[in-house]
């Protein structure tokens, strides 16, 4: 289900789509230091904007924004790594299924000084196995093409 305005991504695009991108977050200045990847993955061409959490919580699906925002939060607080999944609405309007993997850096006052981490699109991957279940519900001889079938 999307929700209005979203795109899902459905079928090849002209180019290798990014996988893997990296990023630091400064908690305390709420602004996100983004590799070209983690760029494309929001949909935008690398340096399109300066990354900030209000624009990174923007982008989440409004089902997960809360989830995201709390588990962000928690980041900030203790700096204990961690790892969430969700559903990203990119600047392109294409819906992303993406988990973010992170590491808080803590000093020695324990503040949080940076999360550091990477954000990995499994979209394809989600769409692969969803295309392979819908294969097997159909059975072998259902993929055949119209033309193919017998007329009575």
């Amino acid at each position: 289900m999307t929700h209005q305005g979203v795109r899902k991504h459905n079928g090849p695009r002209p180019e290798v789509p990014p996988r893997v991108g990296r990023f630091t977050h400064h908690p305390l200045a709420g602004t996100w230091t983004w590799d070209d990847e983690v760029f494309r993955i929001h949909g935008l061409p690398p340096g399109a904007i300066a990354p900030t959490t209000d624009y990174v919580l923007q982008c989440k699906h409004p089902e997960d924004r809360d989830r995201v925002a709390g588990v962000l939060v928690r980041a900030a607080t203790t700096g204990e790594p961690f790892s969430v999944a969700y559903r990203l609405t990119g600047a392109d309007g294409i819906e992303r299924k993406v988990v973010l993997v992170c590491e808080g850096g803590v000093c020695e006052d324990d503040s949080v000084t940076t999360i550091d981490g990477y954000y990995i699109d499994l979209t394809e991957d989600f769409e692969q196995e969803a295309s392979a279940r819908a294969r097997t519900a159909a059975g072998p001889g259902r993929w055949r093409r119209a033309s193919s079938m017998p007329t009575t």
